[in-house]
Parts: C-alpha cells; sequence; structure tokens
C-alpha cells in the first residue's frame, strides 16, 4: 500500500465534500434535526414522567452515537455510488490504485468525518440540553470503535 494514493484518495473525496453543498447538509443539519427532535421529545417525556431521571440524556446521547454509526456507513455507501453515478469508477481501478488503499481512505474519512459531526453533535447537545456526553470520557472510546466497524 502507497500512502500517496490513500492521500490522493482522500483529496479527492474532500474536495467532493468541500463542493458539495449535500454533502455539508447531511454532515450538519440532519444531525441538527435529529437532536433538536428528539431532544424536544425527550424534554417532554422526563416533564410528563418524573420515574425517567435521564431520559433527555439517555435519548441525546443515543442520537449523537446514532451519528457516529450513520457517518461511518455513509463515507463508504455514498462515495462508492456517486463513483458509479458518475461512471469515475472504472478509472478509479484503471489507475495503479488498489482495492485495499481505496478501502483504507474511506475508513479514515469515515473516522474524520464522524469525529466532525459527533464534535457538532455533541456541542449542539450541551448548548440545547446542557448534556454533557464527555462524562463518559475513555470509557466511550470502545463503543465509538465499535459503532463505526459496524456502519462499516
Amino acid at each position: 500500500m502507497k500512502l500517496h494514493r490513500i492521500w490522493g484518495v482522500i483529496l479527492r473525496y474532500s474536495y467532493l465534500f468541500k463542493h458539495s453543498l449535500d454533502r455539508q447538509v447531511d454532515a450538519f443539519y440532519w444531525p441538527t434535526v435529529d437532536l433538536v427532535i428528539w431532544g424536544v421529545t425527550s424534554t417532554y417525556l422526563a416533564g410528563q414522567n418524573k420515574n425517567i431521571p435521564f431520559a433527555v440524556l439517555m435519548i441525546v446521547s443515543g442520537i449523537v452515537l446514532w451519528i457516529i454509526l450513520w457517518r461511518g456507513q455513509y463515507e463508504f455507501t455514498v462515495n462508492i455510488l456517486d463513483d458509479m453515478w458518475n461512471r469515475n469508477l472504472i478509472n478509479m481501478f484503471a489507475s495503479p490504485l488498489k482495492l485495499s488503499e481505496w478501502m483504507t481512505a474511506f475508513v479514515i474519512l469515515g473516522i474524520v468525518k464522524s469525529l466532525v459531526s459527533v464534535s457538532f453533535a455533541a456541542g449542539l447537545a450541551f448548548i440545547l440540553y446542557k448534556t454533557n456526553l464527555f462524562i463518559f470520557s475513555f470509557k466511550l472510546l470502545p463503543f465509538l470503535f465499535l459503532l463505526l466497524m459496524t456502519g462499516w
């Protein structure tokens, strides 16, 4: 595996992300909509039933963790579909690019973009609902890794 090929694939999809409003909306708008809808729902449920003391924390943290799984699978599926729709898949493999290098680039992109989306969503959850997801600290890392692997 050659690092410069992996870096080239990462740059290609990063530029595509930068210039595609649809992909930027998927990274920031939909997590915001999910957090607002489920945060309001969990706040309502917590107000109606006092027997669930951590309803907001449970539902909002579930939404943020769902974003990790969703971003992991999104990088693979949408990028491959985009290459197929644009008839660029044959061009990618006519080059000396190996399948393992291509997949490694998707894995790296999935990790980076999920970290960006989760950081955004966790900050938004803290601002809107005062739920701090970082109280779990390093205990959360194995779950994050397993969620990413499930998405892949």
